[in-house]
């Protein structure tokens, strides 16, 4: 579903000007299969906050106040926390749980929804390192900016924040998060509005501000299912996908390779940021030189350090007993496209890997 949110004027009910941000909802796809509403979610959760009357009513369009002091969540489950990136003054503002272990429906999300919950139980650390990291890997999908367009953005397996993405979002990029548990998608829209409400605030005095962010639930499969709904949003359309730290189940490699495969344009990239996680990293690049046995199509770039200051607190770091540099380093993965995606073929031999290295396809 998408979420535009763009600054207003309106007066109060003292006939003073006040600055408003509305907030629209598409029409298309509002429920999805676990039956979670997410406009419903996101209005509740506002609701929470403050940002927003409780006799309000659930329509396609909203009205805020620009102002973001009460952004604490009265909820018990979650939290809202701001995060401040070197390259920009404006704040992301995220809604994460508050979980101290893990519930039983945590625990039977696969049986559920076709996915786990770890995006939902913290927001892990390669999540806030990729945003950090990404304004300094400027090659990256940069002849879109020279092409005088917007950057087209997707995130995958976003989680509870989707830090990269909206760090993208903050400058300028039409950004989507994408994740394949319904509460994850939910907590990426108030997210959404949230950090858009809080950049309209800090640029009131500019005359128009967007940040184009929409919110989609997207399992990764090989297979026509897979194929169908990447084709919804966009095949060879995306200039870069972006993807932290979701390497650690192996049978879900074949499917994130072949979404990312389909939804980047020939010359985009992608961006992971993951450690190398008991091998799991090795497993996926080893996977990645399949498509590349008939001809190039990805052209692959691994970086061992994300910047200066990272890499002193690795050096620090090492010989403490609770630093593991295999789970708490991690590298810059870079895939650039360089064909296009052939989807009968490329996902056969993405499966008859997976079937020689004797692991299962799931949707993940």
């Amino acid at each position: 579903e998408a979420i535009h949110c763009l600054p207003t004027l309106a007066l109060n009910d003292e006939d003073c000007q006040q600055e408003m941000i509305t907030i629209e909802f598409t029409d298309g796809d509002d429920q999805d299969e676990s039956g979670t509403v997410l406009r419903e979610d996101v209005i509740t959760a506002l609701k929470e906050r403050g940002l927003l009357p409780q006799s309000s009513s659930s329509n396609n369009t909203l009205r805020l106040p620009l102002n973001c002091n009460n952004l604490r969540s009265s909820s018990q489950q979650y939290h809202t926390i701001q995060y401040t990136l070197p390259t920009t003054s404006l704040p992301i503002i995220t809604r994460e749980p508050i979980r101290p272990k893990p519930s039983l429906d945590d625990l039977t999300s696969q049986r559920r929804f076709g996915v786990d919950n770890t995006g939902q139980i913290r927001v892990w650390d390669c999540a806030s390192t990729l945003a950090h990291a990404l304004p300094t890997i400027s090659r990256v999908a940069d002849d879109a900016a020279a092409r005088g367009k917007r950057r087209r953005v997707i995130e995958l397996g976003a989680g509870s924040a989707g830090l990269a993405g909206l760090s993208c979002a903050l400058s300028g990029d039409d950004v989507i998060l994408t994740d394949g548990h319904p509460s994850s998608v939910t907590s990426n829209a108030i997210a959404a509005i949230l950090t858009s409400a809080a950049a309209a605030v800090a640029a009131a005095a500019e005359e128009s501000l967007e940040l184009r962010v929409r919110a989609r639930r997207l399992l990764w499969k090989c297979d026509e299912v897979g194929a169908g709904d990447c084709a919804s949003l966009g095949n060879s359309s995306f200039d870069l996908v972006l993807v932290s730290d979701c390497l650690h189940f192996r049978e879900c490699h074949g499917g994130l390779l072949a979404t990312m495969g389909r939804l980047l344009r020939v010359g985009g990239c992608g961006v992971l940021c993951q450690p190398e996680r008991g091998g799991t990293m090795r497993l996926f690049l080893e996977l990645v030189k399949v498509l590349n046995l008939e001809g190039p199509f990805w052209n692959v770039q691994v970086e061992d350090t994300v910047g200066e200051e990272l890499r002193k607190r690795h050096e620090e770091y090492l010989g403490r007993e609770d630093y593991n540099p295999d789970v708490h380093y991690p590298k810059i993965v870079i895939l650039r496209k360089e064909r296009e995606f052939v989807e009968g073929e490329d996902t056969c031999r993405i499966l008859e890997c997976l079937k020689k290295r004797k692991s299962p396809e799931l949707a993940c």
